[in-house]
């Protein structure tokens, strides 16, 4: 569903389907703390309504919804208002679709033929858990009981059932209350959970600054000397057994055993913008638009005396 610029700012005051499964850590795009970073305003959230996979989905809503009524009779009309619950004040839901004369909505999903393998039998609730807490979400907020969820995977087009889980409800309910007003309510900061998290937690270094390490730590700081000393050995490793293959394969373009392609080294072509010489040549312009980002990063001393 796309959202309006209103709706897009009416999110900043609750939480939505997909969000409520990002705070259960079941959103595989997204962490706790960098949702938390954007309700609070810290970083805008990624705009990416330009992305192909999300105007794909956008644009195959309409037809994932008329194959669902094609198949199971059932008429769905789409719902452009952002919907609210008076006993869960923060959450919020933008449906895709609610059935008519019936008290039950409709999920459309679009995905790619490798998503095929997390979806369970047809007529199922298996569906990949962030899915089934974006509807369990919807039918905490609507009241209703069933939410149908239909997805069209790559050429294959299924249809799920997910019936209302008073103890899964109430779950979701609660975890999403207790979030907001903890973290949102509260201002009390997540615990960072990747790479990411701790780039936005702590973006700027303190200049000539030290931290003692604990005994942990330095125990951390050992295994991954042993484990970055490993990785070189193995891309030594594969570098040479490369040249092996290179040196067998000579000027063919395939490498084949028992009837089976196993290797391929062929030509291809790629362009390169050659920023020296465009620097050399238009100076000016070359100053114009260079752009400078600051970044920290972390580099491992080889030994503890270094």
């Amino acid at each position: 569903m796309t959202l309006t610029p209103e709706q897009l700012q009416r999110r900043k005051s609750g939480l939505g389907g997909s969000e409520v499964a990002t705070i259960l850590g079941l959103n595989p795009y997204k962490t706790a703390y960098e949702l938390w970073a954007e309700k609070t305003g810290r970083i805008e959230p990624e705009d990416i309504s330009g992305k192909f996979a999300i105007r794909r989905g956008n644009d195959m809503e309409a037809l994932v919804a008329k194959w669902f009524s094609e198949d199971t009779g059932l008429t769905v009309h789409r719902v452009n208002q952002t919907l609210t619950n008076d006993e869960h004040p923060y959450l919020l839901a933008h449906i895709d679709r609610r059935i008519v004369g019936a008290k039950e909505g409709l999920e459309c999903k679009t995905a790619n033929w490798r998503m095929a393998a997390k979806f369970g039998d047809q007529g199922s609730d298996d569906v990949p858990a962030n899915y089934l807490i974006q509807c369990v979400h919807y039918m905490i907020v609507t009241g209703w009981k069933v939410w149908h969820l239909a997805a069209e995977l790559g050429g294959d087009f299924r249809i799920y059932k997910i019936e209302y889980d008073e103890v899964l409800a109430n779950h979701v309910a609660q975890t999403a209350h207790d979030w907001w007003v903890k973290h949102i309510v509260e201002g009390i900061e997540p615990e960072p959970q990747s790479h990411r998290d701790l780039d936005l937690a702590f973006p700027n270094a303190d200049a000539g600054t030290q931290v003692e390490a604990s005994s942990s730590i330095a125990a951390t700081h050992g295994e991954l000397r042993a484990i970055s000393h490993d990785l070189k050995a193995l891309k030594e490793r594969e570098s040479a057994l490369k040249e092996t293959i290179k040196g067998a394969m000579g000027e063919a373009s395939a490498l084949t055993y028992a009837g089976r392609k196993i290797a391929t080294w062929g030509n291809q072509t790629r362009k390169s913008f050659n920023s020296k010489s465009f620097s050399n040549d238009h100076p000016d312009m070359f100053a114009q638009y260079q752009k400078s980002s600051e970044f920290r990063v972390l580099r491992i001393n080889k030994g503890a005396d270094e």
